[in-house]
């Protein structure tokens, strides 16, 4: 226990456990008031940078991963690019104009 602190209603009590859990380093990490895009927008810049991290330290395996899916699911992924290209012609075709035009 930090404080006593006199409050009216639960969500008084709820609301000051959060601001000390913001503050401070503490075991309990859980903030009970906090929703999940709340929790979301918090953890934005550690996530991103954990997930940098991540594929710095792993990017060997990540690659041969990404390789072996591609070698097992290579008549899939050529289907779908030539699905997209069949729906999508116009706007590819108007993306190569303007790229000439450049």
């Amino acid at each position: 226990m930090i404080k006593l602190f006199p409050c009216s209603s639960k969500k008084e009590l709820i609301d000051e456990e959060a601001k000390y859990i913001k503050e401070r380093k503490c075991v309990n990490r859980y903030i009970s008031n906090r929703t999940k895009k709340q929790y979301i927008i918090d953890t934005k810049e550690s996530k991103i940078e954990y997930d940098r991290k991540y594929r710095e330290d792993n990017k060997e395996m990540l690659k041969k991963k990404k390789s072996e899916y591609y070698h097992k699911n290579r008549e899939k992924i050529t289907q779908h690019h030539q699905d997209y290209y069949v729906n999508n012609e116009e706007q590819i075709s108007q993306k190569r104009k303007r790229k000439r035009l450049l």
